[in-house]
């Protein structure tokens, strides 16, 4: 069975407030998922540029 490919989007939804994109320079980086690391419980969350579909990580505030 082939691995599973999470969804990524192409085009910014609907009313999204993006930034510029560190990769492409764009504004389309979006806050996308969150999740919580298992070893410090520091919540993340994972960034997607809607053009260039690159991705970054970041301590989400609380």
């Amino acid at each position: 069975m082939p691995a599973k490919v999470p969804w990524l989007p192409s085009k910014l939804p609907a009313g999204a407030n993006p930034e510029r994109c560190p990769f492409c320079r764009r504004r389309a980086f979006i806050p996308w998922t969150l999740r919580r690391d298992i070893q410090s419980k520091v919540v993340m969350r994972r960034w997607i540029c809607t053009e260039c579909q690159r991705d970054e990580e970041r301590v989400e505030p609380d």
